[in-house]
């Protein structure tokens, strides 16, 4: 039996080859490339629903001081299928809004209201029960962000909020 002259060098002796994964994250940059990035994504997170509250915030605010000081002509309606005809200054067409089928509302009168910077119609209406409410309707554009189905209380009563058909709702009554 013939020895090679060059005889192997245990594995202990040998460098041992380290791994693309290890060689990358051994290195300080990556992981402050990495915490930099996560940093970005919780900003924007953030930011969003921060947007998001602010604007139910200050829409169900607005909508509240309507319903508790109206002002401005009322316009008494029938349905809400003709409230185009009778508030011609609305750039959007009204609906009837599925959530408040179950109030069997019986509605008393419209009106105009200034809710962030935009023409909303105001409707005033009582439920089967006798409950007054104030339902509004707003038209959403673009840059308005997604807003969740939510409660708000404020200025003494509750405004609940939803998107519905491109229009923003909102009903509010006693809390």
């Amino acid at each position: 039996m013939q020895r090679s002259s060059d005889p192997k060098q245990p594995l202990a002796d040998q460098p041992r080859k380290r791994s693309v994964g290890e060689q990358l994250f051994s290195r300080p940059i990556i992981w402050i490339l990495l915490t930099a990035l996560l940093l970005t994504f919780v900003a924007i997170w953030g930011y969003r629903i921060l947007r998001e509250m602010r604007y139910a915030d200050q829409s169900a605010k607005a909508m509240a001081e309507c319903h508790n000081t109206p002002q401005g002509e009322a316009y008494r309606m029938e349905a809400v299928s003709n409230l185009a005809e009778i508030m011609p200054q609305l750039s959007f067409d009204p609906i009837f809004p599925q959530r408040i089928e179950k109030l069997q509302p019986v509605f008393i009168y419209a009106r105009y209201c200034d809710i962030s910077g935009r023409n909303a119609v105001h409707l005033r209406l009582k439920s089967n029960a006798g409950v007054g409410y104030s339902h509004f309707q707003i038209p959403l554009t673009p840059t308005d962000p997604k807003l969740r189905d939510s409660e708000l209380i404020g200025e003494g009563v509750m405004v609940r909020l939803w998107q519905q058909d491109g229009l923003l709702m909102g009903l509010v009554g006693k809390r």
